[in-house]
C-alpha cells in the first residue's frame, strides 16, 4: 500500500504501534511502547526510583519496551540493575526463570531488593500467569514498584495482591470516558481498542480538510507541534513519521484503576 500512496501523495495513518512501518509520508498512529515506558519510568525517577529491572517478553514488543528503560533511565541519572526476557504462551512454566530473576535482584528470602521498580510491560494472561510468580519469588510490591504498560488497563488486574500499587502509562480514562458512553448508547456495547484511533483518524481529516485555504494535507499541517485533541486525549503526528501522546499515569487498585498523575494539558511539558 504505501508504494502507492507515496507516489501518488496520499497522507497514511497506520493503525499499528509498529514503529518500523514509519515514514515517508506514513505516519504510525497507535500508542508506541517506547513512549508508555518513558512516561512512568520519567515519572517514576522523579519520585525517586532509580534503580530499574525488567522482565520482558522474548519479542520485539519486548525489546522495544527495554531499550525504552534503558534509554529513560539515562536520561535521569538512573539504571538497569537487571534484566530477564521469558518466552510468551508458557504460562506458569516460567516460574523457574521469574526465581532466577527475583535472585538477580536480591529479593529472594525477605532480603532487601537491588532495585527500586521492576517494568513488567506485558499484558493479558502473560501478566496474569506472571504476577503470583513474582510474588511466590518475593518480589514484592510493598518494596518494589511495579510498573507496566498501556495493556496493564485491565480495572480486573488490580485485585492481583502483587500488582496493586503498581503504575502504567496510557490515555486518561476521563478524557475517554465521554466517547465510550456515546458508543455504548448507539452500539450497546463497549467500543473496541482501535475504534478510538479510527475515530480521531477520521476526526483529524475532517479538521484538516475545513482549512481557511481549503483541505490541507500536507505533511507541515499533520504535523503541526501543538498537535490535536482526540478521545484518547493530545496527539501529534512527527516529522518522522511516529506519534507522541499526551498520556496519564495510572494506578491500579482493588477497586480498578487510578489516575496517579493526570495527562499533560499541552504538549509544552513534553518538549526536551
Amino acid at each position: 500500500m504505501s508504494p502507492a500512496t507515496r507516489a501518488s501523495g496520499v497522507p497514511v495513518l497506520a493503525f499499528s504501534n509498529d514503529r518500523t512501518v514509519a515514514g515517508d509520508g506514513v505516519w504510525v498512529f497507535g500508542l508506541l511502547p517506547a513512549q508508555q515506558v518513558e512516561r512512568v519510568v520519567l515519572y517514576a525517577s522523579a519520585r525517586g526510583l532509580q534503580r530499574f529491572g525488567a522482565l520482558v517478553p522474548a519479542n520485539p514488543y519486548g525489546s522495544a519496551a527495554l531499550q525504552a528503560l534503558q534509554g529513560a533511565a539515562a536520561r535521569t541519572g538512573g539504571s538497569v540493575v537487571a534484566t530477564d526476557s521469558y518466552p510468551a504462551g508458557r504460562g506458569t512454566e516460567n516460574g523457574a526463570l521469574v526465581e532466577r530473576f527475583a535472585r538477580r535482584i536480591g529479593a529472594r528470602d525477605g532480603g532487601t531488593p537491588y532495585v527500586d521498580a521492576v517494568l513488567v510491560p506485558d499484558g493479558g494472561a502473560e501478566i496474569r500467569n506472571l504476577a503470583p510468580l513474582m510474588a511466590y519469588h518475593d518480589i514484592d510490591n510493598t518494596k518494589v514498584r511495579y510498573l507496566g504498560s498501556a495493556q496493564w488497563n485491565d480495572p480486573e488486574l488490580g485485585r492481583e495482591p502483587s500488582l496493586a500499587g503498581g503504575w502504567f502509562a496510557a490515555p486518561s480514562p476521563e478524557t475517554r470516558a465521554p466517547f465510550e458512553q456515546r458508543y455504548r448508547s448507539v452500539y450497546g456495547s463497549a467500543p473496541a481498542g482501535l475504534a478510538s484511533l479510527a475515530y480521531d483518524a477520521v476526526s483529524l481529516a475532517a479538521v484538516l480538510a475545513r482549512q481557511p485555504g481549503g483541505p490541507a494535507y500536507d505533511a507541515g499541517s499533520l504535523t503541526q507541534p501543538g498537535g490535536f485533541a482526540g478521545v484518547d486525549g493530545l496527539f501529534r503526528l512527527m516529522p518522522d513519521g511516529s506519534n507522541e501522546r499526551g498520556l496519564a499515569v495510572l494506578r491500579l487498585t482493588p477497586r480498578g484503576i487510578e489516575i496517579e498523575d493526570p495527562a499533560p494539558a499541552s504538549f509544552e511539558p513534553l518538549l526536551n
